[in-house]
């Protein structure tokens, strides 16, 4: 007989996004970092809110799932695929609407569908996450079914690492201090980046976004052709598909930059014509301005 104490979140209760680190965050640290990042995303939250996280070290990310859920027994539906994992496979569950995947029983990805072809999730994953899968599951509507109701019969056995959201004042102070300082940074940052902005005639009826010209003036000055023209040839390319450049800098002869497009296809294509080039950090859906999201380096000297 089926155990009607627990009950499964549909997944229109559940939100999820990456967080790119560039090391693993200490342990006490952690969850004050975590709440932050959920807090910054503006997703939906309350005081009944809580989450789930898992640091994947291939890609140095923390996958994050939030839920609002005033009973501690409701569980979000991607865990139910849980009970048919094997201890040591990495396995990914694909349903019409979602796609998760287990490392070890261990729920550590969970992203919806958003214009990607089912067959290109597994290919996603590897390439983005640098992840192995091991095994690739189907999910069909009678399936999915009989999955949940064998996992509400033995829930009992598994144990959920759900933290809850603090709502207390001194966490809300300090949210407002740290995005108060933030938006005075990023402000005078581009304001003396707007001041110190230089024209160029070298590269300006090549370059297609003026982001580009100071750094890469830079390198062309000094001689350095060759690896530029690689980049133009890359910027182009964004250029022709009318992929957004919404922040650029330049370090250590590389340039880091954060693209935005309706199509994440046309994002991920650059990237497999310039592979030697280009490095994915991180890429993501903003249900906000309903656009893909891509941060990406590029080896100006390669």
């Amino acid at each position: 007989m089926v155990n009607k104490t627990f009950e499964i979140l549909d997944i229109s209760e559940i939100q999820s996004f990456s967080v790119k680190v560039t090391e693993q965050i200490e342990d006490k640290h952690l969850l004050e970092f975590l709440r932050t990042s959920i807090f910054h995303h503006q997703i939906n939250i309350n005081k009944h809110s809580r989450f789930y996280y898992k640091f994947i070290s291939s890609s140095l990310s923390y996958e994050i799932i939030v839920f609002n859920s005033i009973d501690s027994k409701n569980i979000p539906e991607p865990f139910i695929y849980k009970s048919l994992c094997d201890v040591s496979t990495i396995e990914l569950f694909i349903t019409q609407h979602y796609f998760c995947l287990f490392d070890s029983t261990e729920l550590i990805l969970y992203k919806t569908i958003e214009n990607i072809l089912k067959e290109d999730i597994q290919t996603y994953i590897e390439q983005l996450y640098k992840i192995k899968i091991d095994k690739v599951t189907i999910i069909d509507t009678k399936e999915y079914n009989n999955i949940k109701d064998n996992f509400i019969t033995h829930c009992g056995k598994y144990k959920f690492d759900f933290y809850p959201m603090k709502k207390d004042n001194s966490f809300i102070y300090f949210l407002l201090s740290f995005f108060l300082i933030i938006t005075i940074f990023l402000f005078s940052l581009f304001d003396i980046q707007n001041k110190n902005y230089t024209n160029t005639k070298q590269i300006k009826n090549t370059l297609s976004y003026e982001k580009g010209y100071k750094e890469l003036l830079k390198l062309y000055n000094k001689g350095e052709k060759k690896p530029i023209k690689k980049v133009v040839e890359i910027f182009n390319y964004l250029s022709s598909y009318n992929i957004s450049i919404k922040k650029l800098s330049y370090k250590n002869s590389k340039l880091y930059l954060k693209l935005e497009n309706n199509s994440r296809k046309k994002l991920l294509q650059n990237i497999s014509d310039n592979s030697n080039e280009i490095e994915i950090q991180s890429i993501y859906y903003d249900k906000i301005i309903k656009k893909y999201i891509m941060d990406i380096i590029i080896n100006v000297k390669k």
